[in-house]
């Protein structure tokens, strides 16, 4: 009798469990058969948590063959490029009924209202928490560029669910873009042709803009607090120069650094770029901004950028959180407004 007692306690109790992993809100009734499909993706093994036990160091790339299911109903997202492309076609419209993300002081503007209690909080832009994934029973789990090196305890914690990396790598930005669209396409097909349109239009915007910045010399420099960095054709914003059009001011330029190369204001003078390009991270993270003083600087008042108001502030969430989606994209090439209505009438 007591060992029956105690199954029916555990029983309960393991249904109670169930109910908190998946007790938020049912975001929608819809139902939509689940099939296997096979994508070639991207995966990081071998990575180690760091020290804090904050993020991820070491771990190596490799591109393989998976299967994956489509239409999955509960998923967890570390990558806010992926909830803004998701967000943009209607995660209504999806077979999503559960959805887990990151919440916090860095989540974009646009997707504060993914702050409500019926959407689970599973971890940070770095790390899952690790009790709250195991209670919300993902079928598929996405990760960006700061959590790929989860993949190996996530892969052991959760083997029937799909993992998907979404990193784009520095300098592939239209490739990567491109590539993680196919995979949305692919895994929620219910929304497949309004994300491929959105695409296209994206696309087509970026063409536009490039036809304007073609020969035109600039630069990029990341601002956090008092140390500034910049980057080249090849690094993280090399959208910049690859898509949008724009000539690198210092031909010279190389860095794999996801933080760019560490300037001064006098570098900026020395290169003297016609546009001038600024992302200010300490916006971004939500600590004060240093564009001001950035401003001020003797020597950056001298560029021909400065001198003939070619100077330009970019978005932070756009550029530096959730690079890489819908709306994100979009408020990128609205950053180059100003740009466009100064040159497109002498095209």
């Amino acid at each position: 009798m007591k060992k029956l007692t105690y199954m029916v306690v555990a029983s309960f109790v393991l249904l109670f469990l169930i109910a908190c992993g998946q007790g938020q809100t049912r975001l929608t009734d819809n139902e939509f058969e689940r099939e296997e499909i096979t994508l070639s993706v991207q995966i990081t093994t071998g990575a180690i948590e760091n020290t804090g036990g904050n993020g991820w160091i070491q771990g190596a790339k490799q591109t393989l063959d998976m299967t994956f299911k489509t239409n999955p109903r509960a998923v967890a997202i570390f990558s806010y490029d992926a909830l803004d492309i998701l967000d943009y076609v209607g995660i209504e419209n999806t077979s999503i009924q559960y959805l887990g993300l990151i919440k916090g002081a860095t989540i974009p503007t646009y997707l504060s209202h993914y702050m409500d209690a019926k959407y689970e909080n599973v971890g940070t832009l770095f790390m899952p928490d690790w009790d709250k994934l195991e209670l919300f029973m993902p079928d598929l789990i996405i990760l960006g560029a700061r959590s790929t090196g989860a993949y190996d305890r996530l892969k052991a914690q959760f083997p029937e669910a799909d993992i998907l990396d979404m990193s784009i790598t520095d300098g592939y930005y239209m490739e990567g873009f491109e590539r993680n669209v196919g995979y949305l396409k692919a895994i929620f097909p219910s929304v497949a042709d309004d994300i491929e349109e959105t695409y296209q239009d994206i696309v087509s915007h970026m063409d536009g803009i490039r036809q304007l910045a073609l020969n035109k010399k600039a630069a990029i420099v990341m601002i956090n607090g008092s140390v500034y960095s910049t980057f080249g054709a090849v690094s993280r914003y090399s959208v910049l120069f690859n898509q949008f059009g724009f000539v690198v001011a210092d031909p010279t330029m190389e860095t794999t650094n996801a933080h760019g190369r560490e300037i001064d204001h006098e570098y900026v003078y020395s290169i003297n770029p016609d546009f001038l390009f600024l992302l200010d991270r300490g916006a971004a993270i939500g600590s004060s901004g240093a564009i001001a003083d950035f401003l001020q600087n003797n020597f950056i008042k001298q560029t021909q950028a400065f001198i003939n108001n070619y100077v330009y502030v970019l978005n932070p969430s756009a550029w530096y959180i959730a690079f890489g989606g819908f709306h994100s994209t979009y408020q990128m090439i609205s950053d180059m407004d100003d740009f466009i209505a100064a040159f497109s009438t002498q095209s």
